[in-house]
């Protein structure tokens, strides 16, 4: 993996589905910030497939979606995806999630969840007021996240990974390394 650019920031979700566009959201938020030049941002929205071409080239990739674990709302998680429990279903490309598709390319090992806890989804474009009133907390623990990720620790992306799994990275403020499991997988919109 030498060469390969570190950290891709992935916003995922369905902007027409109210809260189901806060990983859209979040994007763009984080986009005002000042990021380090390790760090690509892009909008994958629902179509997980638009993402491919451009993750293959990341040592790491987090994606920014919404969760439905039943948690509080605004609630963050921070988490490995390969502890998404896969779902058996039957399958149509209709079916194919960004989790089925990372997990066959290869990508999913080296792939993060920053998920928001969203409890409602509604037909519309708004996301909830009060979702929307901590969107400042939400980019700032996101950019804490990137900051570790792609800082001049000297450390790359793959390293942050490894001592994140092993728990040496301190991520107080966060819901924790709560595996949300199949409430995630079985929320439709979470592509």
């Amino acid at each position: 993996m030498i060469g390969l650019a570190r950290v891709l920031v992935i916003g995922a979700g369905n902007e027409i589905m109210g809260n189901d566009g806060i990983g859209l959201a979040v994007i763009e938020r984080i986009n005002k910030l000042k990021l380090s030049p390790q760090v690509k941002t892009m909008v994958m929205g629902t179509d997980c497939w638009s993402v491919l071409n451009e993750a293959v080239q990341y040592e790491l990739i987090i994606i920014v979606d919404a969760v439905s674990t039943g948690g509080k709302e605004g609630e963050v998680y921070f988490f490995p995806a390969q502890e998404l429990d896969p779902t058996p279903r039957p399958y149509s490309l209709h079916d194919f999630t960004w989790v089925d598709l990372f997990r066959l390319t290869g990508l999913l090992k080296r792939t993060f969840v920053f998920g928001v806890e969203t409890n409602t989804l509604n037909l519309g474009t708004e996301i909830s007021p009060y979702l929307w009133k901590k969107m400042d907390d939400f980019a700032a623990k996101l950019y804490k996240i990137l900051t570790l990720a792609a800082g001049p620790t000297g450390k790359n992306a793959l390293e942050f990974s490894r001592v994140f799994r092993e728990g040496q990275i301190n991520m107080e403020g966060y819901s924790g390394h709560k595996n949300p499991g199949n409430e995630i997988m079985n929320h439709s919109d979470f592509i």
